[in-house]
């Protein structure tokens, strides 16, 4: 994934007598040390501007060097008419304000004011762009967990520019709720999503494939598996889905598939395409099932803030004497999510297919839900645990201490939030707590956020 591109910039008015001092200098050094710790590309310092012919040529230094982000350091109160070219380019803004050198006496910097009049100007005089505030010192605790939650956002957003969701045969049948805007959903998150083939083409290719590569490809689903249950002319269409599947994705050079895994490929070719789907996780091909291009989005997303792979799950049971929540789907998650390994067995649901059955490896976890077209977003994070029953064949697991964005939240609370607000029944999982970072990189995309509604007796409605 590429590294996010920040620069630095200090704004100033030369009435004030801290522009006399070394204190821009010495904060360069000290964010050019963080880029290495933080992972970032530092583009380097641009020298402190005051007038409005300083900052449109500061503004196109920025545009030309490709940064991602402009930390604006207000040196001193700077003029406000420096703001408008920075803040009409495509960089991100930060405003950093410093801490008053002296307590008394005249002032010396009046940097925060500065910083309050630029983030007024920014959001609340109609321009609505936004911007994130910093405060103090580089080396203290709060600036450098602002900037480090930044850069984990932001790295997150470039992992998604330019990347490419193919949907493989469209929405299954009925599933309404996973219908969307494409065009909006691209216009949002600056992905693309196309049409890919439709899936009697792939059972025809899957059918082309050579015996030799499907038993190879079979050879490797069983030996990824502490147990296969599954007959072998099944797991042999299997694994030509999988070769077929990993064609696609090369021919289109994608960075996700969303697949639309039924009813055809039962009809038609008498299998299920999860064991595939959940190869294409493990190889680092995010893959939604079901056709679910938001939920592959969501999927994506996770994925570039985790590192790790995502899956894509249905809520099936609540336990609110234990308060916890079982997700759960057919079989579609990475291999490496599994709790103790897991083995290959064929759909109880349809008694074909082949899917893989395991439990989620026990620890933190963030869900995700893109919504309304990429309007809003549904998030979650828990704990993943045994829970109070095996759960149902398939992928699995038990989630407790459940947060919404805004706190703790009981499962009768997130039921009704769920269903009040109409979120669509599929949530990508991805291993970690990313609450903070997932937050602001909705933010800056200016995403709503799904709100708890608390559980009355009477009808509740979310729209």
């Amino acid at each position: 994934m590429e590294k996010v591109r920040v620069g630095l910039l200090g704004v100033y008015n030369p009435k004030f007598p801290e522009i006399h001092t070394d204190t821009y200098a010495c904060a360069a050094q000290k964010v050019k040390i963080l880029a290495k710790e933080m992972d970032f590309i530092f583009c380097g310092v641009i020298p402190s501007i005051a007038t409005l012919a300083e900052a449109m040529q500061a503004a196109r230094r920025v545009e030309e060097e490709g940064m991602d982000f402009l930390l604006v350091r207000h040196v001193t109160f700077p003029g406000g008419e420096v703001l408008r070219p920075l803040a009409s380019g495509a960089a991100r803004l930060g405003l950093w304000a410093t801490a008053e050198p002296n307590c008394s006496g005249g002032i010396r910097a009046n940097s925060l004011c500065g910083v309050n009049m630029m983030a007024a100007d920014l959001g609340g005089s109609g321009l609505q762009i936004p911007h994130k505030w910093f405060y103090g010192p580089v080396d203290s605790e709060l600036f450098r967990k602002r900037l480090e939650t930044t850069i984990r956002a932001l790295a997150a957003l470039k992992g998604l520019q330019k990347a490419s969701i193919v949907v493989v045969g469209g929405v299954v049948p009925g599933f309404h709720d996973l219908n969307s805007d494409y065009q909006l959903l691209e216009k949002i998150y600056g992905v693309r999503i196309e049409a890919g083939p439709e899936i009697s083409q792939v059972i025809a290719r899957a059918r082309c494939v050579p015996a030799s590569a499907a038993a190879e490809t079979a050879r490797e689903m069983v030996s990824a598996a502490k147990q296969c249950l599954v007959p072998e002319e099944e797991l042999e269409r299997a694994a030509r889905v999988l070769v077929v599947l990993r064609q696609i994705q090369m021919e289109a050079q994608c960075q996700a598939l969303a697949v639309r895994c039924w009813p055809e490929f039962i009809e038609d070719f008498g299998t299920l395409p999860c064991a595939a789907l959940a190869h294409l996780n493990q190889d680092g091909t995010v893959a939604a099932c079901e056709g679910d291009a938001p939920g592959a989005l969501s999927m994506m997303l996770l994925r570039c803030l985790s590192g790790r792979p995502s899956t894509l799950l249905d809520l099936v049971d609540i336990r609110e004497e234990d308060e916890a929540v079982l997700f759960w789907h057919c079989g579609p998650s990475a291999p490496e999510l599994a709790e103790e390994g897991h083995c290959l067995v064929q759909l109880p649901v349809d008694g074909i297919g082949t899917a893989l059955d395991m439990r989620f490896a026990p620890g933190a976890a963030t869900l995700l839900r893109i919504l309304d077209s990429g309007r809003r977003a549904f998030l979650l994070q828990g704990e993943l645990g045994p829970g109070p029953a095996p759960g149902f064949t398939g992928c699995r697991g038990w989630l407790t201490n459940l947060e919404l964005q805004d706190g703790a939240v009981t499962t009768r609370d997130l039921l009704n939030t769920i269903l009040v607000n109409g979120v669509p029944h599929h949530y990508a999982l991805t291993p970690g707590f990313h609450r903070e970072a997932l937050l602001e990189a909705l933010a800056w995309l200016n995403v709503g956020l799904v709100n708890r509604v608390p559980y009355q007796p009477y009808l509740q409605v979310g729209w």
